[in-house]
């Protein structure tokens, strides 16, 4: 049996599975998160709101900005073929 598909173009449906699966692992990511953080609070390891008030370096700053402007060219290349943007080494 064939797979169903919604939209004129099978791209497209490919398309669409590929962000409802980001989708999913995103949300996935952020409830483990929360459950860390939450568990890390209770044992005392840290204050509840620390990850709210960390304030990171000029240089931590500096270096994440690299690590999510890497990030970004690399998940959105495949939108940017022929275009002007070349593709992200892998993150470290």
């Amino acid at each position: 049996m064939s797979e169903p598909q919604y939209f004129d173009h099978p791209v497209l449906d490919h398309l669409l599975e590929t962000v409802m699966q980001l989708g999913s692992e995103l949300w996935t990511t952020r409830r483990r998160l929360a459950v860390l953080e939450k568990a890390l609070a209770e044992a005392g390891a840290l204050p509840e709101d620390a990850v709210e008030l960390r304030m990171p370096s000029a240089g931590e700053l500096a270096e994440e900005a690299a690590r999510r402007d890497a990030f970004v060219r690399r998940i959105y290349a495949g939108f940017a073929r022929g275009g002007e943007v070349d593709e992200a080494p892998p993150e470290p």
